[in-house]
């Protein structure tokens, strides 16, 4: 028996997904660069040149807040993995809602 021919996907069907497609790359950019904002780096791993990245791991509400903020990966430092998550928690509201995310918060001397 033949298989079913698979309907046609039209170019307004294509141009639609990239479209959503831009629009999520533009809101984790946004998303990224807000967080950013509320980095901070501790004096206390400063003092000591403690350097690190640290992956977060959060769901935005229907309001714009983080819930269930987890460390995924951390620095092995704590005083950056708990700066990892006050960047988080400091972020809000962020803007945009609903949604899980993932980021890489790099701690480093400049």
């Amino acid at each position: 028996m033949p298989a079913a021919a698979q309907p046609a996907i039209e170019p307004q069907q294509i141009k639609a997904a990239k479209a959503t497609a831009i629009d999520k790359a533009k809101m984790r950019l946004l998303l990224r660069d807000h967080l950013e904002s509320f980095k901070f780096y501790p004096a206390s791993a400063r003092r000591r040149n403690i350097e690190g990245d640290v992956d977060v791991g959060f769901t935005l509400t229907h309001n714009g807040t983080a819930d269930q903020v987890t460390v995924l990966h951390g620095s092995g430092h704590a005083v950056l993995d708990h700066a990892a998550l006050e960047t988080v928690h400091r972020a809000q509201p962020f803007p945009a809602e609903d949604g899980q995310y993932q980021f890489r918060l790099r701690f480093k001397r400049l």
